[in-house]
């Protein structure tokens, strides 16, 4: 009985042993490089150090994630951009690219670009809502005047804190500059060709917020997985 038990153990540690070789060589070709993978191919010891070595080991202990969120924040509002724009090939491999990347991270990094990109969405869904309604004032009344509400600047405020504030400075500028243009290029008096000329583009802006509202929603889902809400 002593023989079988001990011979048993012996096995044990054996497959144990091959098997910690086995995820240290992976392990250390995967996360140490190849040059280490082949010492490990080389030196078993190495390679047992590395099996053990993978049970603790953390991809992001020398991460500084203030920077590292600050420039994938921004990376997902330039995808965001790019959505009805450019190769649809190109673009689709960056987001695959750019997914399985942060699929990696702890999941309150994650959850702080997912939090971060919903908002900048809703931020974009009421500045579409303003610019539309400003339209309509322009055509009724001869005012394009935008709407500045709470929500708008409460939003504003929150993108701060997602190192988006030159994203929200940006399309601030945008606006008053789609105000200007539109003055310039759309005047309008009692002459019924200019009023019908801005109700036409009022509908042609409506209509590509919309698709463009649909498309950030597809990379939304795209880049985190989960469906917009």
């Amino acid at each position: 009985m002593k023989e079988v038990l001990k011979s048993f153990v012996v096995i044990i540690f054996y497959l144990a042993s091959f098997l910690d070789y086995g995820v240290g060589l992976i392990h250390s070709f995967k996360k140490h490089g190849i040059a280490d993978g082949l010492i490990g191919a080389i030196a078993f010891p190495w390679a047992m150090y590395r099996g053990v070595e993978f049970w603790f080991h953390n991809d992001f202990s020398d991460v500084n994630w203030d920077k590292r969120l600050e420039s994938d924040m921004k990376t997902c509002v330039y995808i965001f951009s790019q959505a009805q724009m450019g190769n649809k090939i190109e673009l689709n491999e960056s987001i695959e690219k750019f997914s399985n990347k942060i699929n990696e991270y702890p999941a309150e990094k994650k959850r702080f670009l997912i939090d971060g990109s919903r908002l900048y969405l809703t931020y974009f869904d009421k500045i579409s809502i303003n610019i539309i309604a400003s339209l309509d004032t322009y055509i009724k009344e001869g005012r394009f005047e935008t709407i500045q509400n709470s929500s708008i600047e409460k939003l504003e405020n929150e993108l701060t804190k997602y190192y988006l504030k030159e994203e929200v400075s940006s399309v601030k500028i945008g606006m008053e500059d789609l105000k200007k243009k539109i003055k310039l290029d759309f005047p309008l008096d009692s002459n019924i060709s200019d009023r019908k000329n801005i109700i036409n583009l009022k509908n042609s802006i409506e209509f590509q917020l919309r698709n463009q509202k649909t498309d950030f929603r597809r990379v939304y889902k795209q880049i985190f997985n989960i469906n917009f809400q």
